[in-house]
């Protein structure tokens, strides 16, 4: 791995983890938990824009569905969104002892869970190729798992593992090779 860890400091409920790669340095800062650092780049992701009647349909499905949904999406536009302080730093929802990394297929997805559960987190898009070369391997290393698509009305969405998200993604991604 070319991350390493440099310093990792707990103050006041926030944890401050600085990480270093080649010539670019991230930090991260967390309340309760641990966040996700991407490379700091320019980003320009290929958004959804989602109808008010498939939002309101779709925050009524089982997580199955919304899992299902989430991956063809992420497929589609090779972009996944989650909540962050900035777009170097990701929120992490700590659950029974796991950290979970919230996910969903577009911006007003995320847009309507922070504005419920994580307030003081803005939307943050993750290129595909920014997830496989930055973040899975801190994914990996800590053990994290992936809360696709949460709800207002349900916080946990569909929980999976690293390695049967990789998957379906695959899977869903072969259909445009």
């Amino acid at each position: 791995l070319l991350l390493r860890c440099l310093k990792s400091i707990i103050y006041n409920g926030f944890a401050e983890l600085r990480i270093k790669k080649a010539n670019f340095s991230w930090r991260a800062i967390i309340k309760f938990n641990i966040n996700m650092i991407i490379m700091e780049k320019t980003i320009h992701p290929n958004e959804l824009k989602i109808s008010p009647e498939e939002t309101k349909a779709l925050m009524h499905c089982h997580p199955d569905v919304r899992y299902k949904y989430t991956i063809k999406r992420i497929a589609d536009t090779e972009t996944m969104w989650t909540l962050g302080i900035d777009s170097q730093t990701f929120a992490v929802q700590m659950v029974e002892g796991n950290y979970l990394l919230p996910i969903w297929s577009s911006k007003e997805f995320a847009a309507i869970f922070g504005s419920t559960h994580m307030k003081e987190y803005s939307c943050i898009p993750i290129i595909l190729d920014d997830f496989e070369e930055n973040i899975i391997d801190i994914i990996i290393e800590r053990g994290y798992l992936l809360n696709v698509f949460p709800t207002q009305i349900e916080e946990l969405g569909k929980v999976v593992g690293l390695n049967r998200f990789s998957e379906d993604l695959s899977e869903a991604l072969s259909a445009y090779i």
